[in-house]
């Protein structure tokens, strides 16, 4: 497939500790088939030295006459450095490559948050932000067919086909309404809300899409901005934030669509440690109690806390036999934060993460 003034990109994947699976979603980008596109790291203050070898990686795989430029939180929330910018412009795609330097763990929210403010205050901003999971690969075709789908549908978000890296079958496609708040109860049952019959041959209309591969327009972006003063909801730090950017978005009037063209394979939960993981288990439990005590109606909460307690009592349990004490405590501190409103980094995140990495070994 062709495209006539193809608009520019940004491709934003996120790394804490995890150089391995980014480089692996770095190499699967450089086969894009996308003329037009920007890959931008942001490292969320990894100690495994992920910096390094992503730096590395670079020097080799984007060829001799690549640029690598490289930012603090604080350059990039300024649009970088305008003088590395204007030359920038003037490089090929698949030869250029930022990496943005956290001092801290902001955690998906807040890294992508900065990434955001740096795609949208250069010079020279991007028409569309391309979000990719770190443990994510894409189909080559993957970015053109989004680009596509949005200009077919002038879709302010459009979303990705996910599926699973190693059994191929498919993982996410997207949803509606409340559904994602009472999903996990009724699975396996229900894996997935199937599309209405009758819609177009290349999309379809939802309410939400994954964020392991979702391309944003600018203007999407920008109008989320403007209601919340933010880009995604920083106070959840880690998992739930785009089901909370399309809500906001749906709001304001943009439409969101999944390209049926357009493929990524994911490792589920691999970047946070893998599907039993306490640090899946903690942000999972605790913002799922935010969103529903914040999106809703009355009844429903009510509904929706019977289910959420008994779901969790079950995971605690089934946990413990398998020995997995610290997931069963982060299920229980999930739930005690949940519902007592503490937001942003757990405060036994590290602690946690360590732990689980000590346990795999």
């Amino acid at each position: 497939m062709t495209m006539n003034n193809p608009p520019n990109v940004a491709i934003i994947i996120l790394n804490w500790n995890g150089w391995r699976d980014t480089i692996e979603c770095l190499e699967a980008a450089l086969q894009l088939t996308y003329p037009n596109f920007l890959l931008i790291v942001v490292d969320n203050g990894s100690w495994d030295g992920s910096s390094e070898k992503i730096r590395a990686w670079a020097g080799e795989a984007l060829g001799k006459a690549h640029v690598f430029l490289e930012y603090t939180r604080a350059e990039a929330l300024q649009g970088g450095k305008e003088q590395n910018e204007e030359n920038f412009e003037h490089v090929a795609s698949k030869s250029k490559m930022v990496l943005i330097r956290n001092e801290e763990n902001l955690g998906f929210t807040g890294g992508c948050n900065v990434a955001f403010h740096y795609v949208l205050r250069k010079k020279h901003p991007a028409d569309f932000c391309f979000l990719l999971n770190n443990d994510a690969k894409v189909d080559k075709e993957c970015l053109i067919q989004l680009v596509s789908a949005s200009r077919e549908a002038d879709a302010g978000i459009v979303g990705s086909v996910i599926k699973d890296e190693a059994s191929g079958e498919i993982g996410c496609l997207g949803g509606y309404g409340n559904f994602p708040l009472f999903r996990e109860y009724f699975h396996p049952i229900v894996r997935w809300p199937m599309p209405p019959v009758g819609v177009d041959e290349h999309f379809w209309n939802f309410h939400w899409v994954s964020g392991a591969g979702m391309l944003i327009r600018k203007d999407t972006l920008m109008g989320v901005y403007a209601i919340t003063g933010n880009y995604f909801d920083d106070r959840l730090f880690l998992y739930g934030d785009e089901f909370s950017f399309c809500w906001t978005a749906r709001e304001v009037g943009y439409t969101i669509i999944v390209s049926k063209r357009s493929i990524i394979y994911h490792k589920h939960a691999h970047s946070s440690g893998g599907r039993h993981s306490p640090i899946a288990y903690y942000y999972q439990t605790r913002n799922l109690i935010i969103r529903g005590r914040e999106m809703l109606s009355l009844q429903l909460r009510i509904l929706f806390y019977s289910f959420n307690l008994l779901h969790r009592s079950g995971q605690v349990l089934k946990n413990l036999l398998n020995q997995r004490f610290c997931s069963a405590w982060a299920i229980i501190c999930g739930v005690w934060d949940g519902y007592r409103g503490t937001f942003g980094k757990w405060k036994y995140h590290d602690q946690a993460a360590l732990k689980w990495r000590d346990r795999k070994r």
